[in-house]
């Protein structure tokens, strides 16, 4: 058998050189020895025939071995196909609902903007939803600064509410409260 040593030097790159040489060939760092330099063809068919002996000649369990993970191979690949699909599919059945799924949540918005500002006395409740409808935060807090804002026409509360009060007439005996809810019940019918 021959000596397959190798005795080159290694040729050290230096940073920016060019990876192919003026010639179109590799530099020597970058070309790969070839393994079965130096070796006859006859050598070079004692090797492979010593390796597919080898193959031959497996003990069972490793051939089990390979078996079962040539097939675990097989199903895994299979399965995780079948997820990406899956991922795919129910992807493109979620992406449409995003639109209905953000109408939806601007309407609830403005639904409590509304019920919020009719609360606080607004005149029109519908315009402080629209404008607030998508500013984030606590409904309450954005209805109070837009109260606090001035920029809003409220509602004055009626004379009777101020139960006690000078618009007030409580008859002797009539419990106050009870006597505003009439007096404001008269003055809405004209009476």
């Amino acid at each position: 058998m021959t000596d397959t040593t190798d005795t080159t030097t290694p040729t050290v790159m230096t940073p920016g050189a060019p990876i192919v040489g003026g010639d179109g060939t590799p530099p020597l760092a970058v070309q790969q020895p070839n393994p079965l330099a130096g070796m006859t063809p006859e050598q070079v068919d004692a090797l492979a025939a010593r390796i597919e002996e080898a193959r031959r000649n497996r003990p069972p369990s490793l051939t089990q071995q390979l078996a079962d993970l040539q097939a675990s191979l097989s199903t895994t690949a299979q399965a995780k196909d079948e997820k990406v699909e899956q991922r795919k599919s129910a992807r493109d059945e979620a992406d449409p609902l995003e639109i209905p799924l953000a109408e939806i949540r601007t309407t609830l918005r403005r639904t409590e903007l509304v019920e919020a500002a009719k609360a606080a006395g607004f005149k029109t409740p519908s315009i402080i939803a629209d404008l607030y409808a998508a500013k984030e935060g606590d409904i309450a807090q954005i209805v109070t600064e837009a109260a606090a804002s001035g920029a809003f026409a409220m509602l004055t509360p009626a004379p009777s509410a101020e139960v006690g009060g000078q618009a007030s007439k409580t008859p002797p005996g009539m419990d106050p409260g009870r006597a505003a809810l009439i007096e404001e019940i008269r003055q809405a019918r004209g009476l």
